[in-house]
């Protein structure tokens, strides 16, 4: 069953406000899912239950602002309709959006579009094999389930209050969620906002005995004292560091590792720390932008690997003036996604477990599946920016 506000949306019954929180949420649940993938497979009814499977097909079929997820997520059921853990059935919805999403005509007929009579059919590959295709999985044929569509729009949607935990609600990404959507304090040091990421003097580098462990992919290492779900992500080790936000004096060019892995993963302004699923997210036709430092008055490229996160369009107008980095020169981008990477941070010596040497003020990065990322105690995630479209920010304002 849909989610409340995912039935609101499709009657086209959503605020620009509630669609900008909701693809926030989306972006959230998407990344959370993706996770689970890659540590368990696809979440089928033996991992999760029959509710957590049907919640994970609706996260999946809702990831539209993190494509590659909604793509990873049809791989990995497809894989569990060939073992008999997953349905057909609601493998060929997902399969359907991700071509819909692709720009192909879909081979189901499940995806439909809004006009003014109600839901249309997206383009479909030999319509005239369609229900033949969709008797293969189970689904009914195409002008019944048309006509049970148009009934169930016609309905009224649930209602609006307080929402329960139900298969579809936010619950299985709720604590991540909870972390990214919470209104984020502001901080300023002698006259300058500083950005959500940077570190705080208050906020220690935390001890932690480096010690070999094995697990799933081999050995690699641990803390002696190590909560996995705590101290890992996507299986790989991170550095340890205390949360004190605003106590003591900022570091503003340095980027405490917890924060700035939130920014990069839900898309949060990396000053002010709110979400960029925003207003101008929409006007920009679902783009982010991004600013960095012009070195030798390059722009920001297609397929770029930064350690940035967004940035919203005032926070942007304000950093030009104030960082004296981007004061020797700045240039600016919108772009479409950003992809995982890998990571930046310290790698260690396989048999003695020192830190590697690391070149002046930089750290090893170490690409997404690398063997190296079992050595290594990550510091910043790092992503690579796709269909990067250079802007001037006066334009943006404009």
């Amino acid at each position: 069953m849909a989610q409340p506000r995912w039935q609101r949306l499709a009657r086209r019954q959503l605020s620009d406000q509630e669609i900008g929180r909701g693809r926030h949420d989306d972006h959230a649940n998407a990344t959370f899912l993706r996770r689970i993938i890659g540590e368990h497979g696809w979440p089928d009814h033996r991992l999760v239950g029959e509710d957590g499977a049907t919640a994970a097909l609706q996260l999946a079929l809702h990831a539209e602002t993190y494509l590659i997820v909604q793509q990873l997520s049809a791989r990995a059921m497809y894989k569990a309709v060939q073992a008999g853990t997953a349905s057909i059935r609601e493998w060929a919805h997902l399969h359907d959006r991700c071509l819909r999403n692709a720009g192909v005509p879909q081979l189901f007929g499940t995806q439909y579009v809004m006009s003014t009579n109600g839901p249309v059919r997206e383009p479909v590959r030999e319509p005239e094999k369609l229900d033949e295709r969709r008797a293969d999985v189970g689904l009914l044929p195409a002008a019944e389930a048309l006509d049970r569509l148009r009934r169930r729009l016609s309905a009224p949607p649930p209602p609006c209050g307080p929402r329960a935990a139900g298969p579809a609600h936010r619950q299985p990404g709720r604590g991540m969620s909870a972390v990214v959507s919470k209104s984020k304090a502001q901080f300023y040091w002698r006259g300058l906002r500083v950005p959500f990421i940077a570190p705080w003097s208050a906020e220690h580098i935390l001890p932690g005995e480096v010690v070999v462990r094995t697990g799933r992919g081999g050995r690699g290492i641990g803390y002696a004292d190590e909560l996995s779900h705590a101290d890992r992500r996507r299986g790989i080790l991170w550095a340890r560091q205390s949360l004190a936000r605003g106590r003591g004096e900022p570091n503003l060019p340095g980027m405490h590792p917890l924060r700035q892995r939130q920014a990069v993963t839900h898309m949060l302004c990396q000053v002010c720390g709110s979400s960029t699923f925003n207003a101008d997210f929409e006007r920009w036709g679902e783009r982010h932008l991004y600013v960095a430092r012009a070195t030798g008055g390059r722009p920001i490229g297609e397929g770029e690997r930064t350690v940035m996160a967004p940035v919203c369009l005032p926070c942007a107008t304000e950093s030009i003036g104030a960082c004296p980095h981007l004061r020797r020169g700045w240039t600016a981008a919108l772009v479409a996604y950003a992809q995982t990477w890998g990571v930046a941070g310290i790698t260690h010596h396989q048999q003695t477990l020192a830190p590697l040497p690391l070149r002046e003020k930089e750290l090893h990065m170490v690409p997404l599946g690398d063997p190296a990322e079992r050595w290594t105690i990550a510091m910043r995630e790092i992503t690579t920016l796709h269909r990067v479209t250079p802007v001037e920010l006066c334009d943006l304002a404009a």
